[in-house]
């Protein structure tokens, strides 16, 4: 009997170790791990082509899971003030998830496959499961892991966007043609969280002016207009916002200017630096900023943008209720005569066309429960950093919806993540997340 007891001991140790693993990936020491695998992970696989992957496949397992565990962990929540403030927003966002996730019916009776809806969804379902990740995150991270993972993310996504489009438009030969998944959304995200770090934060204000105009030359060395007019369009609010803070008009206007004029001096630099190294065309870059102020419907990208707003609109007017769902494929002839065929336009009006009357209103419930949100976190008159972020970027996703379709880039999720968990740190209590004696004993 002896030697049976002793072979069962090792089996009842690597139980209790697995439990203890469990316990930790569920429990609040496991919310900085679930987010980072939400967002890292997402920047690593979400970057290739539309097909379901064998990563992509165990990422969005892997999502779930972490979803699941931060949905567990918010029971020793629901007598903070952040659950209070927050909790109108996580009800309608999981509502909302079930809405994505009925649409498939809808999907499915216009011919689309399930593979389609799913690819077409995606970000929709990662916007249903914000809230529960940042109330998760902001319990148990510290305020400097959520800025060093934020930064980190934010700039990753920028510089690949930055890749990304200087190799679409052949204005450099550089080694590399993606990094990560570029996302326009999540470098939003990062620009106007490090713009109202410079403008209201007294200490490390030049570090933060410094990321902004990092962030705003990148931009303007693709020639991208679009993105550029909109980065410039929001300095003034975010500045109207710190005066607001603040009270101090002078300081913020000095400092603006101080990020807009680093922002043109590390252009200048990138752009020399560019040009002998990889060939970068500076003539093309500068030609298609000349256009703005003759910006008419003779411009292309205008033609484009119209051809599939148009489309949308009929696609919404064909089907005004429930919409054509997720994963429809538009079709239309571009100003080419090339026909072209896509589950993904360049347009807002993309969301009530795959999601009809029904789905557009209920978002619109959403965004009125951040608007309230705003303001009951900004009564506390703490952490205005986050808080005039958070504002700016919810108007700068608003006007980016004029020229693209803000809500299909999965870096709008990933960026509202970080934003709503920095808003609500100062709710946190001062008491230290219970960790279970179990998972201490795994990490010792």
């Amino acid at each position: 009997m002896m030697p049976v007891l002793a072979a069962r001991a090792p089996d009842r140790t690597l139980s209790d170790r697995a439990a203890a693993l469990v316990a930790a990936g569920i429990g609040p020491a496991g919310a900085p791990y679930r987010t980072a695998f939400l967002i890292f992970g997402g920047l690593a696989v979400l970057q290739g082509s539309d097909g379901l992957s064998a990563a992509k496949g165990v990422y969005l397992l892997g999502v779930g899971a972490a979803f699941a565990g931060a949905l567990l962990s918010l029971g020793r929540l629901e007598g903070t003030r952040a659950y209070r403030l927050l909790r109108p927003l996580v009800v309608l966002s999981l509502v909302f998830g079930m809405l994505v996730a009925l649409s498939l019916a809808v999907s499915v009776a216009h011919g689309a496959s399930a593979t389609a809806w799913f690819r077409d969804a995606a970000p929709y379902l990662l916007l249903a499961t914000v809230p529960v990740f940042a109330l998760d995150l902001h319990a148990s991270a510290s305020r400097n892991t959520l800025v060093l993972m934020f930064v980190i993310a934010g700039a990753l996504a920028t510089v690949s966007y930055t890749v990304e489009w200087l190799d679409r438009r052949s204005l450099a030969d550089l080694p590399v043609t993606r990094i990560a998944m570029p996302s326009s959304a999540l470098r939003f995200a990062l620009y106007v969280f490090a713009l109202s770090g410079a403008l209201l934060n007294n200490r490390k204000w030049p570090a933060w002016a410094a990321l902004a105009a990092a962030v705003l030359s990148l931009a303007w060395i693709t020639g991208n207009r679009a993105d550029s007019v909109l980065l410039l369009l929001i300095a003034p609010v975010v500045g109207a916002l710190a005066f607001i803070r603040n009270r101090d008009g002078a300081r913020a206007a000095l400092r603006l200017a101080a990020v807009l004029a680093m922002a043109a001096v590390f252009t200048l630099a990138l752009t020399q630096l560019l040009a002998q190294t990889s060939g970068y065309d500076t003539g093309r870059a500068a030609g298609r900023f000349e256009t703005i102020n003759n910006f008419s419907t003779e411009d292309l990208s205008f033609q484009y943008r119209a051809a599939q707003t148009n489309l949308a609109w009929r696609t919404f007017v064909s089907n005004p209720i429930f919409g054509a769902g997720p994963g429809h494929l538009f079709e239309w002839t571009n100003v080419r005569g090339i026909e072209r065929s896509s589950a993904h336009i360049d347009t807002a009006l993309s969301f009530p066309a795959k999601f009809g009357a029904i789905g557009a209103a209920f978002f619109l419930l959403l965004v009125a429960a951040l608007v309230q949100f705003l303001r009951n976190a900004g009564r506390q008159k703490q952490n205005t950093v986050a808080q005039t972020a958070l504002a700016a970027f919810a108007l700068l996703a608003i006007m980016a919806a004029g020229t693209s379709a803000p809500l299909e880039d999965k870096g709008l999720s990933f960026g509202l993540v970080f934003l709503l968990a920095l808003v609500l740190l100062p709710e946190r209590d001062h008491a230290e997340p219970a960790r279970g004696r179990v998972a201490e004993e795994v990490l010792a």
